[in-house]
């Protein structure tokens, strides 16, 4: 397969080989688009998942600072 030097060039080589091997190149170029989208999805959930287990970890440490410092004020009096 002879690719011509202006399309490495011009970094468009994926679109000559798209149009003289279509079936290799779109199975290729389906799986990047399945793909891709999934795990930009999955470590979006990952993130949200992490800033609710900080927030919740957060609200329970000042839960238990209130807690302690309620006790301590119920022993002092």
């Amino acid at each position: 397969m002879d690719i011509s030097s202006w399309t490495k060039k011009a970094h468009v080589v994926w679109i000559y080989r798209l149009f003289t091997e279509p079936k290799k190149q779109m199975k290729k170029l389906q799986s990047i688009f399945i793909t891709f989208p999934k795990i930009i999805n999955e470590e979006k959930i990952k993130k949200r998942m992490n800033l609710l287990k900080e927030c919740y970890e957060s609200q329970q440490k000042t839960k238990t600072i209130e807690v302690i410092q309620l006790n301590l004020d119920l022993a002092l009096n």
